[in-house]
């Protein structure tokens, strides 16, 4: 695994707290803006700048509307393809969300 990939499952890692005390909704609200700055800073330094610019913004934004914004920059910017960065899976960000299948014959 590359350090920028690295990083990305870092940064897009939940917790239950974080979700608990955001009040963002990827279906309500709009992280257009913050993503619009990881692209910029992707113009200028690639993938890595834009890795730069979340920590940078991360102590002054809502975590999740900001994780939110780094995956919009994962699927559209071409800098992120070329660094061959991806979104992790939900299981991996938050394995807390996943209802695992139980097989009913197990718990008889």
């Amino acid at each position: 695994m590359s350090d920028l990939q690295k990083r990305v499952e870092d940064a897009l890692r939940e917790t239950p707290e974080e979700e608990e005390a955001s009040l963002f909704s990827e279906y309500r609200d709009s992280s257009s803006d913050l993503t619009e700055k990881l692209m910029r800073a992707a113009r200028v330094g690639g993938a890595e700048a834009a890795l730069d610019e979340f920590e940078k913004l991360r102590p002054a934004e809502n975590i999740r509307r900001l994780q939110r914004a780094l995956m919009e920059f994962i699927v559209h910017d071409p800098s992120a393809a070329e660094a061959g960065l991806r979104i992790p899976s939900l299981e991996e960000r938050a394995p807390w969300k996943v209802a695992h299948d139980v097989d009913p014959r197990s718990t008889q």
